[in-house]
């Protein structure tokens, strides 16, 4: 009978786990809303995905609005402006897109 081998699969997940904090309240409908899109400069092609999806919430969803806020690779370099820049997008918007997924 021939060798056998295995092979290692390494999945960069994370255990699974409760939020610290509780997550916040699905909006039921965004219709009338101003969606914000934050835009971390780690994908290259978020510009093009913002416009289409900013297109795609006023068209489908009925959104009033949507502001697209960078927060690139310095957004750590001095926090408290970050906070405070967050917490002005914050009063902006009613509704805030901060993650597809890469």
């Amino acid at each position: 009978m021939g060798r056998v081998e295995t092979t290692t699969i390494l999945l960069p997940t994370g255990e699974v786990a409760e939020p610290a904090q509780p997550l916040a309240i699905r909006k039921d409908s965004l219709a009338g809303a101003v969606v914000g899109i934050i835009d971390n400069d780690m994908w290259r092609s978020m510009a093009i995905m913002a416009d289409e999806l900013s297109r795609q919430l006023v068209d489908r969803a009925g959104a009033a609005g949507v502001v697209v806020r960078a927060s690139g690779p310095m957004h750590g370099a001095d926090p408290e402006q970050y906070q405070q820049e967050m917490e002005a997008f914050h009063r902006e918007v009613d509704a805030v897109i901060s993650g597809l997924g890469n």
